[in-house]
């Protein structure tokens, strides 16, 4: 009975990366940093402080804009150390039910991130699996992203 805790690990890591703050100069002191490439040839970094709010903007680092999201979709996948798959499971949301992405008059892009984590990292993993959280952010930038 794994999965449960793969989902809220996998929802709590997409909650992170989307909570931030609105100003787009902050400088938050305690954050999720993460690495996305976008299909708009952009790779960026965004930092997002812990505690906020769903749904808000994510701070491009180096750039003064922000990513504003407004759906994700991925899995998280565990892998046997022989590397066969031992479970998938899927998440995904949208902000409004989609209603934001569908009027919004900003060029989106979806940015994607794959991270993996190994047994060490998390607890519930049998020794030698590792767990791929993926992922696609579709949003828009803002400022100077």
């Amino acid at each position: 009975m794994r999965k449960p805790v793969f989902i809220v690990a996998a929802t709590a890591a997409v909650a992170l990366i989307l909570a931030a703050p609105t100003v787009a100069n902050a400088a938050p002191q305690n954050g999720f940093v993460t690495a996305f490439t976008c299909d708009n040839g952009q790779t960026v970094t965004t930092v997002t402080p812990v505690g906020r709010a769903p749904w808000p903007p994510g701070i491009v680092v180096g750039a003064g804009g922000v990513f504003k999201p407004v759906a994700f979709s991925g899995s998280n996948t565990v892998y046997n150390p022989d590397g066969s798959v031992a479970s998938v499971d899927p998440f995904s949301g949208t902000q409004a039910n989609g209603v934001v992405e569908q009027n919004n008059p900003q060029n989106m892009v979806n940015c994607f991130n794959s991270t993996t984590y190994t047994s060490d990292q998390v607890p519930s993993l049998l020794p030698g699996q590792t767990l791929v959280v993926a992922f696609t952010i579709t949003g828009f930038f803002t400022g100077n992203a």
